[in-house]
C-alpha cells in the first residue's frame, strides 16, 4: 500500500516524466529551448449493474505537451505515451523533427 498522501505509481509516473524529459533535453539543438508538461493517470474501477460487478477495469494514460522555441517562434504538439521509453523515444524525436520543421 502506498504512503498517505502518495498515490500508487507517483514515484514511477514521475521517474518516467524524467526519463522523457531527458530525452527531449538530448534532443534540442543549440538556440532551441522547451517545455513539457506530462499528465498521466493510473486508476481502478469497477461498473455495476443491479448490484453485480459488471466491468472491473484499469486505465493507464500519459501525455505529454512540448512546446518547442526559438527564439520568440515556439511549435507545440502533443504526445500519448505507452510507457515503453524506446518507443516513446522514437515518438519524441519524430515529434521534435516536426516541431523544428514547423518552426
Amino acid at each position: 500500500m502506498a504512503p498517505r498522501g502518495e498515490p500508487a505509481g507517483q514515484a514511477a509516473m514521475e521517474s518516467y516524466f524524467h526519463d522523457v524529459a531527458a530525452a527531449l533535453d538530448s534532443l534540442v539543438a543549440a538556440g532551441e529551448t522547451y517545455t513539457a508538461n506530462f499528465s498521466a493517470e493510473t486508476s481502478d474501477f469497477v461498473r455495476f449493474n443491479q448490484g453485480k460487478v459488471r466491468q472491473p477495469g484499469n486505465v493507464v494514460q500519459r501525455y505529454v505537451d512540448v512546446d518547442l522555441i526559438q527564439g520568440a517562434r515556439h511549435a507545440s504538439h502533443r504526445l500519448s505515451l505507452s510507457g515503453d521509453l524506446q518507443s516513446d523515444n522514437e515518438q519524441l524525436r519524430a515529434a521534435v523533427v516536426g516541431l523544428r520543421a514547423a518552426l
